[in-house]
């Protein structure tokens, strides 16, 4: 990740498990002031909680989407995501919006419900 810092566009992505390995790396980076600012990433059903990755990314000076994790149904990951909802909200170069919150939110509750339901 340290020598692909200059390149512009890369685009991080982990899948499942691979969440824990790419946070890590993240952390390595900001414990070395290595920063990434043309560089985006994307978490799809972590099983990390995608809000440490956030705090790290921030941190990393990334360029964020709205969305950079899909939780699946986890109610785990709905919740990791609301818990940076202020931190986000909070950061001027987050794109992340009120209107976006909203969404979130609705989307969150429909998880949760879900995995609830789907609970024997």
């Amino acid at each position: 990740m340290a020598a692909a810092r200059d390149v512009e566009g890369v685009a991080w992505a982990a899948d499942f498990g691979g969440s824990a390995v790419l946070t890590q790396a993240m952390q390595i980076l900001v414990d070395k002031g290595v920063s990434l600012k043309k560089h985006t990433v994307y978490f799809h059903k972590p099983r990390t909680s995608p809000a440490k990755a956030l705090k790290l990314a921030h941190q990393l000076q990334m360029r964020l989407n709205e969305r950079i994790a899909d939780t699946g149904l986890s109610a785990r990951g709905a919740l990791s995501q609301f818990s940076v909802a202020g931190v986000r909200l909070r950061n001027q170069d987050d794109p992340y919006s009120k209107g976006y919150h909203s969404e979130a939110w609705l989307n969150g509750g429909l998880k949760v419900a879900a995995a609830g339901v789907a609970a024997p």
